[in-house]
């Protein structure tokens, strides 16, 4: 809940969303059975929790992005970056809008499209009636698809479609 919500499009929500979770990730004594803390240590390290500007969206949406590599978090990131791209804020729309574009544009990490879509389609399922969600996800959906790294690979998709005479 913490990483959706410092993906979100209210900035202090962001930043107080931010602030804990590093603060969490490094408290003394450890706290237990957070999922997939090696990972979530390496995008938060040490020493960087009170010097990341989690208000800007230039640094925090690039940094939380890189959540939807963790299948425990993906969900709830994209959820939060829904809002945020989908939303009327220039700025917040331009920044989270380009974290999810290079994410997704990544060439060595192609499963993305397929793992992201998944989730889309997840949050289509389950929000259904909430408006809050659902214009803001097919705002995001719509610039998604118009995206090159969806576009690529669905015209890839197609030819083989079309093109093998036993489609895989």
């Amino acid at each position: 809940m913490l990483a959706q919500q410092a993906c979100e499009k209210i900035d202090r929500t962001r930043n107080v969303a931010g602030t804990a979770l590093a603060s969490l990730l490094h408290t003394e004594p450890e706290i237990p059975h957070i999922p997939c803390r090696g990972q979530l240590l390496h995008l938060f390290p040490r020493g960087e929790e009170n010097q990341i500007n989690y208000v800007s969206p230039s640094v925090t949406f690039p940094k939380f992005v890189e959540l939807l590599d963790l299948e425990m978090y993906r969900y709830n990131v994209l959820l939060g970056f829904t809002v945020s791209v989908g939303g009327l804020t220039e700025s917040l729309v331009k920044y989270s809008h380009a974290a999810l574009l290079d994410y997704l544009q990544h060439p060595a990490k192609q499963e993305r499209v397929g793992y992201v879509s998944d989730s889309i389609i997840l949050i289509f399922k389950k929000n259904q009636k909430d408006d809050r969600v659902i214009i803001p996800l097919m705002k995001m959906t719509s610039q998604l698809l118009t995206g090159e790294a969806v576009r690529s690979k669905s015209l890839l998709q197609l030819c083989i479609f079309l093109c093998h005479k036993f489609p895989l």
